[in-house]
């Protein structure tokens, strides 16, 4: 688990300048985890970090493998608390479990909640790195099985939005 995935575009910058500071002190104390920045290269927070590499841009037909490739023990994401980001689903969380990583998401986020322990009480997903790394490798691989085992499928979901068009 030395290896931390961020993916996003230009759209979520803003989301990552909320957490600069904090995420270059968190790199540069721990410079042997490696950062994946998967799409966008922040240069405003790579600059910063001795320990980071840019996967680049992908289609979406590859994109899935690359996730898997990759073999990070962890998703970074970071929102900013806005209607915006309450508004998005909650695919981040889903794919890094997908891919075999815990998702870290910013606290506060009810869409995120089920991917976060309840006794990871903190108020950053930058804190929340922290607590993931002081943790086993039994226990997060417990974790992940458990968020694994419960991964909402889409079959399962279209059968619920079947049923609500249903009853329109």
């Amino acid at each position: 688990h030395k290896r931390i995935l961020w993916r996003g575009g230009e759209t979520h910058k803003k989301d990552l300048l909320l957490e600069r500071e904090e995420l270059v002190e968190f790199a540069q104390s721990n410079e042997d985890i490696r950062f994946i920045f998967f799409g966008m290269q922040p240069w405003f927070v790579t600059d910063y970090m001795p320990n980071w590499v840019h996967a680049g841009f992908t289609d979406l037909m590859t994109y899935f493998g690359v996730l898997e490739k990759i073999d990070a023990g962890f998703a970074y994401i970071p929102l900013w608390d806005s209607p915006f980001n309450h508004c998005k689903s909650d695919i981040a969380a889903l794919e890094a479990v997908n891919a075999g990583m815990l998702p870290v998401v910013s606290p506060g986020f009810s869409e995120f909640a089920s991917y976060t322990p309840q006794e990871c009480n903190v108020t950053t997903a930058t804190e929340g790195l922290s607590w993931y790394l002081n943790r086993s490798e039994d226990e997060l691989r417990s974790l992940h099985k458990d968020l694994h085992d419960n991964l909402r499928l889409l079959k399962t979901e279209n059968i619920k939005r079947w049923k609500i068009l249903e009853g329109l």
